[in-house]
C-alpha cells in the first residue's frame, strides 16, 4: 500500500496534466460544433426557389416573385398517339400564405397548389378534344390531377404527361375493330380455332406472320386465311407497311382487296409495322360454321380511321376456244357468225370476269373533322377469260 502511494505521489503532476489536455479537448470540440451549428447557413427550399439567407418577413415577396415567373414559363402538354394539347399556367393557382404556414426550415418544402373545379373541367375539356371519340370513362382523371399539382408543388417547368399512363385497366381491353372472313372450309376453321385463339402484336415492332405462327401447325391455306383477316381488321388503324403476296384467283373466302397468300417455302409472308408503344391482340372466335370473326384489340385510337378501294384500270376479257364440232344453228344458246367463206357457230360455257388494278385507301380523320389520305397497297386482279365452244363451217364464198 506505501508502495502504491507513494507511486501516485511521483506522478501525480503527469495525471493532472492528461487530465486537464483531455478536459480542454473536449471544451475545444464543444467550442467548435456550436459555433458551427450557429453559423450555418440556412437550407430552407420552397419548390425551386432557395431561401437561405431570406429573412422570414420576406419570404411572401420572394416566393410570389419567383412563382410568379415560374408560371409565366410553365410548359405542360397532355400528349396521346401524335397528339397534344398545352395546359394554360392561368389553371394552376399558387397559396402563398398556405405554403409559408407549411415551411419547415433547413427542408425541401413544396409550394401549396390547387386546381379548381372549374379549372379541372377545362383540363378534362381539352383532353377530350384530342380523341374523335370520348374515351374519358377510360382515363383516371383523379391520378392526373394528382400528379399536376405534386408537380407544381416542385415546380417542375416542362412535362409531357402521357394519356396511356392515366388508363384504366379495361382502356387496354377495349375493341379497336371487328371483321369477319367468311367462306373458309369448315375443317379450316376448327383447325385455326384448336391451334390459335390470340395473335399478339408487339409495340414499335414489325410483324412477321411465318415467324410469329413458325411453331403452329396449320397449313398454307390456313395462314392465309389468318393473315386475310388481319389484314381487314388492321387495315381501319394506325398499321401500316403492309407487305404480302396474293393469290392469282381469289379463294372464295377472300374478298376485294383482302386476299393475303401465304407459302412457307416460297417465303410468301405477311408483314406490317406498329409505330406506336403500345401491344395489340387479335382475338380470334367462330361466328358462323364458315366464318372466323377477328376482334383486335388494345387502347382507344386517336383518331378515326376509314379504308375505300379505288380501281385505277381495267384488265380486259381474253376469249378462250375450244373445238366441238356438234355444234350447229340448232344448239340452245348458240352464236351463229356468218362470214363470205365461213360460219362460226360460237356457245358460251363459262363467261370471264374483268380484272383490274385497285388501290386500298386510308382516310385519317382528327377530332376536328380535319382527314388527310394516304395509300396502303396496291391490288392486281387478273381477267377471268370467257370460255366458248367452237365450230367453223366452211362455206364457200367469191
Amino acid at each position: 500500500m506505501k508502495n502504491l502511494a507513494n507511486y501516485f505521489k511521483r506522478n501525480i503532476y503527469f495525471m493532472i496534466s492528461i487530465i486537464t489536455v483531455f478536459l480542454a479537448s473536449v471544451f475545444a470540440i464543444t467550442i467548435f460544433l456550436v459555433y458551427y451549428l450557429s453559423t450555418e447557413d440556412n437550407q430552407t427550399t420552397v419548390g425551386s426557389v432557395y431561401l437561405g439567407g431570406v429573412a422570414e418577413e420576406h419570404y411572401h415577396q420572394v416566393l410570389s416573385s419567383e412563382i410568379n415567373e415560374y408560371l409565366s414559363e410553365l410548359n405542360y402538354d397532355i400528349a396521346y398517339q401524335g397528339v397534344h394539347v398545352s395546359l394554360p399556367s392561368s389553371l394552376f393557382t399558387p397559396h402563398i400564405d398556405e405554403t409559408i404556414n407549411q415551411i419547415n426550415q433547413n427542408k425541401d418544402n413544396p409550394v401549396v397548389f390547387s386546381i379548381e373545379a372549374t379549372n379541372q373541367g377545362e383540363i378534362l375539356t381539352l383532353i377530350n378534344s384530342m380523341f374523335s371519340q370520348n374515351y374519358m370513362n377510360y382515363i383516371n382523371t383523379e391520378e392526373l390531377m394528382n400528379d399536376l399539382v405534386s408537380d407544381l408543388g416542385e415546380m417542375v417547368l416542362i412535362k409531357d404527361y402521357k394519356i396511356e399512363d392515366y388508363f384504366i385497366e379495361t382502356a387496354f381491353d377495349y375493341t379497336i375493330t371487328t371483321e369477319f372472313v367468311n367462306g373458309i372450309n369448315a375443317s379450316d376453321v376448327t383447325q385455326i380455332l384448336n391451334e390459335i385463339d390470340t395473335i399478339v402484336i408487339k409495340a414499335n415492332d414489325r410483324f412477321s406472320l411465318l415467324e410469329t405462327l413458325k411453331d403452329y401447325d396449320l397449313s398454307n391455306e390456313q395462314l392465309s386465311v389468318l393473315a386475310t383477316g388481319m389484314l381487314k381488321v388492321l387495315t381501319p388503324t394506325h398499321m401500316n407497311g403492309f407487305i404480302f403476296h396474293t393469290y392469282p384467283e381469289e379463294p372464295s373466302w377472300a374478298t376485294l382487296g383482302y386476299n393475303v397468300r401465304i407459302l412457307k417455302v416460297n417465303n410468301y409472308d405477311f408483314t406490317f409495322y406498329n409505330a406506336l408503344d403500345f401491344e395489340y391482340r387479335i382475338e380470334l372466335s367462330q361466328f358462323l360454321l364458315n366464318s372466323i370473326s377477328f376482334n383486335l384489340k388494345g387502347v382507344p385510337q386517336a383518331y378515326d380511321y376509314s379504308v375505300s378501294i379505288t380501281k385505277n384500270a381495267t384488265v380486259p376479257i381474253e376469249n378462250v376456244y375450244i373445238d366441238n364440232d356438234t355444234l350447229n344453228a340448232s344448239t340452245p344458246g348458240i352464236i351463229e357468225i356468218i362470214e363470205d367463206t365461213e360460219t362460226r357457230y360460237e356457245l358460251l360455257i363459262e363467261p370471264g370476269v374483268e380484272g383490274g388494278v385497285y388501290t386500298v385507301y386510308r382516310t385519317i380523320t382528327d377530332a376536328d373533322g380535319d382527314s388527310r389520305i394516304i395509300k396502303l397497297y396496291d391490288i392486281y386482279i387478273p381477267s377471268k377469260a370467257n370460255i366458248y365452244e367452237l365450230n367453223i363451217v366452211e362455206t364457200g364464198g367469191a
